[in-house]
């Protein structure tokens, strides 16, 4: 059973898992063009920053809309905030930070496995 103190964890890990699942899929539907890529001389850590750049973009974007929504709306949910300031910058700080430190955690998985794709065996299937 969930307790209210560890919904905001649940919410993290559960997000980090959808952010690695995402990621996962994209990598494997690259894999062909990953191994071509490497087989030509491609090194794997510019693989591996590719591919974390291309898990990153659109968090940091989704962040970045995220964070300027609860600004607008920060006010109207004024009576909902208890102890709390509705434009409270740690808040804000905090939680952008938890969420891009569980979206790095989702994508890097992932990208240390697209650097280590055998060429060989994927371009043989």
């Amino acid at each position: 059973m969930i307790v209210a103190d560890q919904e905001p964890t649940v919410a993290l890990l559960l997000s980090g898992i959808g952010i690695y699942g995402v990621i996962a899929f994209l990598v494997a539907e690259r894999r062909r063009e990953i191994a071509v890529r490497i087989a030509i001389g491609a090194l794997p850590r510019i693989v591996m920053a590719e591919t974390v750049r291309r898990g990153l973009g659109p968090m940091v974007i989704g962040l970045g809309l995220g964070a300027a929504t609860a600004l607008a709306v920060g006010g109207a949910l004024r009576r909902f905030l208890f102890e709390i300031a509705p434009n409270e910058p740690t808040v804000y700080l905090g939680v952008a930070g938890a969420v891009l430190l569980a979206g790095v955690a989702g994508v890097l998985v992932p990208a240390i496995r697209s650097a280590r794709i055998p060429p060989a065996t994927v371009l043989r299937d």
